[in-house]
């Protein structure tokens, strides 16, 4: 066991200066980061094991890739309360594009726990994700033309709260100075010309990485999901290998706020946005998933 004074020493017999004093303190500081740094991850780990239990069994890593506005949220509720796990996200910022947390994604790859990342489709990442050991990826989409709805709303919410600042950051581009003083009609049909088409690249990005990946990978529709959302829990778990009892299912009360599944349908839009939207979708989207159908 290693022991750090709590207190900071000062040779006897001196004086202490301002100057001596500030340099002891920082001294000290420094050591004490490095022990916090050196005993974090094994402290982290212990608290795991404590708190999530994982009903005393062990499961595979549930890795869920979701677009954004897909009830993400939700699910991963839903799924770290019937398992009793922890979420460990790993995903990462890099140099030239999305990139992963070495450490959290050891972590995360010996199992009993769940992430849930918006992470672009990248060959890359899953041959990291593969040598790590994760070999079941399910990617949660929804039928974008709705989606653009749920985000505009987030994202009107943020600029009203954090202002053209949050709103920046989560669309990641630029946006008109004036955005704040448009319509929300008006901001929605930005938000369609300009967010639903990387909507439609993202997802295309995963089909197109699904038909030649040594990882399986599996796509999870949001529609699915809103109605039976105890069926579509069950239906992950059989999907990842899971030998589970129905009475662990436990899924949230579907309600306004974070974990609110209800479908917005795209009967919210005008004529003309609704046209705008249904124009930009790729027709092999459409019928990939029987989004035309709808």
């Amino acid at each position: 066991m290693i022991h750090v004074s709590l207190k900071p020493s000062i040779k006897p017999g001196r004086k202490p200066t301002e100057a001596s004093r500030k340099k002891v303190y920082e001294r000290y500081f420094v050591k004490l980061r490095k022990f916090a740094t050196r005993r974090y991850a094994t402290f982290d780990r212990w608290l795991l094991r404590r708190i999530y239990r994982a009903r005393d069994r062990h499961f595979p890593p549930l890795t869920i890739i979701s677009l954004p506005k897909s009830g993400s949220v939700y699910l991963q509720t839903a799924l770290r309360r019937t398992l009793r796990i922890p979420m460990i996200k790993f995903d990462a910022g890099g140099t030239f594009d999305t990139s992963l947390r070495y450490f959290p994604l050891r972590q995360f790859a010996k199992g009993n726990a769940l992430t849930r990342v918006h992470m672009l489709a990248r060959p890359h990442l899953v041959q990291a994700l593969r040598h790590s050991g994760i070999l079941k990826i399910m990617v949660l989409i929804r039928d974008p033309r709705d989606a653009i709805i749920s985000w505009s709303k987030h994202v009107d919410r943020n600029l009203t709260s954090r202002g053209i600042t949050g709103a920046i950051i989560d669309v990641e581009m630029e946006l008109p100075d004036d955005f704040a003083d448009w319509t929300s009609h008006d901001r929605l049909r930005w938000q369609i010309k300009n967010t639903l088409p990387r909507f439609c690249e993202w997802i295309q990005g995963w089909v197109d990485l699904s038909a030649d990946s040594d990882v399986q990978i599996e796509f999870f529709d949001f529609a699915d999901m809103a109605g039976q959302e105890g069926a579509f829990v069950e239906r992950v778990l059989r999907y990842f290998g899971i030998d589970y009892d129905p009475a662990w299912v436990i899924v949230p009360d579907a309600k306004p706020g974070r974990h609110n599944i209800t479908s917005l349908q795209r009967s919210h839009l005008d004529p003309d946005l609704q046209a705008l939207a249904d124009s930009i979708i790729p027709t092999k989207l459409l019928q990939r998933f029987n989004w035309d159908k709808r």
